[in-house]
């Protein structure tokens, strides 16, 4: 017995399972005839073997009438016997299988190629975001040098004009109260080499005290903090940046 795509009709089947119902009946009374007066015996006389063999026989017997009643409640279908419709069968269900695989096959190679196309779309928009991202850090770069110039620049012109009105109003002050002298270097030649050095080299404003500097124009200086020593090197001086 086994299950098939076409169902027979529900009347043949109870017919069937009455028939093998009332067959299993028939045998189980001609089996009490043939045991005779043996089985009488026993009813009267019943050992303990005997007792369960023939208990074991009626457990049996409701166990097969329980399974009869349980199949002619169920929807079953019997395979034919014509073997030209089982191969037909057949046929029908590999067909059926086989267009079944066949959709599930086209399902899943559409899907793939979807997500192939979804996954070079991202990859486009990823490539587009890098090139995006370089152009705007060179950009950046860019601008960040250009205003790094600009700023320099901006501090060197204020720091120009400082020093022309600084010089201007220093030579009228020094011409005056420190004349130029035949030796060594003036106090506006000293300012001038102070604020020079500082100007054209930042990192390293420091000057070396040499013998053409006057000690009371750098005392001087000192005292007016224009400039000032080095922290580890007192022999070396240094204009005081007024930024």
């Amino acid at each position: 017995m086994a299950f098939a795509t076409e169902k027979i009709d529900t009347v043949v089947v109870k017919e069937s399972l009455e028939r093998l119902r009332d067959d299993v009946a028939i045998g189980l009374e001609d089996l009490t005839r043939e045991l005779g007066e043996k089985t009488r015996v026993l009813a009267r006389e019943p050992s303990l073997r005997d007792d369960k063999d023939l208990d074991n026989m009626m457990k049996r017997k409701l166990h097969l009438e329980s399974e009869i009643e349980a199949t002619m409640e169920t929807d079953l279908a019997f395979l034919p016997d014509d073997k030209k419709m089982l191969i037909r069968l057949a046929r029908e269900e590999a067909e059926s299988t086989a267009l079944n695989n066949k959709r599930a096959l086209n399902f899943y190679q559409q899907k793939k190629k979807e997500l192939q196309e979804e996954k070079k779309t991202y990859e486009e928009m990823v490539n587009k975001a890098v090139k995006v991202n370089e152009k705007l850090d060179e950009l950046l770069k860019d601008r960040s040098e250009s205003a790094l110039i600009d700023i320099l620049k901006k501090r060197y012109e204020e720091t120009g004009i400082l020093f022309r009105e600084l010089r201007t109003v220093l030579h009228l002050i020094l011409t005056e109260f420190y004349p130029e002298e035949e030796e060594g270097l003036s106090m506006e030649n000293l300012l001038e080499v102070l604020v020079t050095k500082m100007i054209e080299d930042g990192n390293d404003p420091y000057v070396n005290i040499h013998e053409g500097m006057k000690d009371y124009h750098i005392a001087f200086l000192l005292r007016a903090n224009l400039i000032m020593r080095h922290k580890n090197d007192v022999t070396r001086i240094r204009f005081v940046d007024p930024n």
